[in-house]
């Protein structure tokens, strides 16, 4: 075991220099200098500033279809107090599809709560931001997908000064980049930046600066510690100025819960997330609403829970 700490020492030694390179190779690295670390800093403003997060659970998957039950939550705050919260529930029916010689992934949606405008969206199934090794993309990527979509339609809804969106504002599937504005302010929970010479970005950064909370400017990213206590750093996509918002989300970040990381994330991730025990509640409704026919949908549940049935043994 001692041998294995050793490597572990030998590999993070790496990770205290060098350039912060991204994902997206149309990004220039940022060469990690102290300069560029700030305090955060600045007045009350009073301006409001919204979260917004999504969860989904797949109910029926087959490899020609795939039934999804999503929910997107939103909660506002102003001066650190909560003063509007909602949810969007829907099921994404996805199916493929045979257009011109591709075989697609299309999409189709049944709104229980709320509503949001949503285009139909097809996917070539072996797009290669989907695809896999050159394979075909797997249907519930789809699922997926069109969560993260839904995410951005409620943000570009909501009446905030500021709009905190849970995940990078890095466009990674089709159809996804006319759906991210500039307005809008991306956090990561967690970030797999690296350094030009292999080391976590977020890691060479904690190092560096002796300040208790801070800001690094990577120009449209900054990397963020929120808290004196917090042992995390975040990543923050910002269209715009992030100046009159660190102030804010700094104030929405001292809960014990999560010392560090806005509450109004931990709130929004609370009241997305769909739990294993709804998943079986929503099967039952489904079974329910299907009555006599269900026995045709079992072939389409059975060819791909196998898995499932392996998890379940002991």
């Amino acid at each position: 075991m001692r041998e294995i700490i050793e490597k572990l020492l030998e590999k993070i030694g790496k990770d205290s220099s060098g350039s912060v390179v991204f994902d997206d190779s149309a990004k220039n690295p940022v060469e990690i200098k102290k300069e560029n670390f700030h305090d955060i800093s600045g007045k009350k403003t009073g301006k409001k500033v919204a979260f917004v997060d999504g969860g989904n659970l797949e109910l029926l998957k087959s490899p020609s279809l795939s039934l999804f039950f999503n929910r997107i939550y939103y909660t506002i705050y102003q001066n650190n107090k909560r003063t509007k919260s909602g949810k969007f529930e829907f099921y994404t029916l996805i199916s493929t599809e045979n257009k011109s010689g591709k075989l697609c992934f299309s999409t189709d949606y049944f709104f229980t709560t709320g509503k949001i405008d949503i285009k139909k969206y097809e996917f070539d199934s072996f797009d290669k931001t989907l695809a896999l090794g050159g394979r075909r993309a797997s249907i519930s990527l789809v699922g997926n997908v069109i969560r993260r979509f839904a995410e951005l339609i409620v943000a570009g809804t909501i009446k905030a000064d500021f709009v905190v969106v849970d995940g990078s504002l890095e466009a990674a599937y089709p159809h996804e980049e006319e759906l991210l504005k500039k307005e809008f302010y991306g956090l990561s929970k967690t970030t797999g930046l690296l350094t030009d010479n292999g080391g976590s970005a977020a890691a060479a950064l904690s190092g560096l600066t002796g300040k208790k909370t801070w800001y690094y400017d990577a120009g449209d990213v900054c990397f963020v510690k929120l808290h004196p206590k917090s042992k995390y750093i975040f990543r923050l996509d910002a269209g715009n100025s992030v100046d009159e918002l660190l102030p804010i989300l700094q104030e929405n970040s001292k809960d014990p819960v999560f010392p560090g990381y806005p509450y109004g994330l931990v709130e929004a991730d609370k009241f997305a997330r769909v739990s294993n025990r709804e998943k079986e509640m929503l099967k039952m409704q489904l079974e329910a609403a299907a009555k006599k026919d269900f026995e045709k949908l079992v072939p389409y549940i059975k060819s791909m829970d196998a898995h499932d049935v392996l998890d379940s043994v002991g």
